[in-house]
């Protein structure tokens, strides 16, 4: 069940002040770099080599992006 749904059920949000639903409204998506990568993501199988060469593997569109990872 959606968190959405959880929200309304229980008359509660995940949030101080905003719904899920608003909170995700308010976001900006990245921008894939290519369909073949949502492709990709939607898969329900993984294809792609586990060991790349080095150099070769990069961070996914959004990762650590403003705001987020560890600090």
């Amino acid at each position: 069940m959606p968190i959405a749904n959880y929200e309304k059920q229980f008359g509660k949000t995940i949030h101080r002040t905003l719904t899920v639903l608003e909170r995700a409204a308010k976001g900006t998506p990245y921008e894939a770099a290519a369909e073949y990568t949502m492709g990709r993501c939607l898969s329900e199988h993984f294809n792609e080599p586990i060991i790349l060469e080095p150099g070769q593997w990069r961070l996914p569109a959004g990762a650590f992006g403003e705001n987020a990872g560890p600090t």
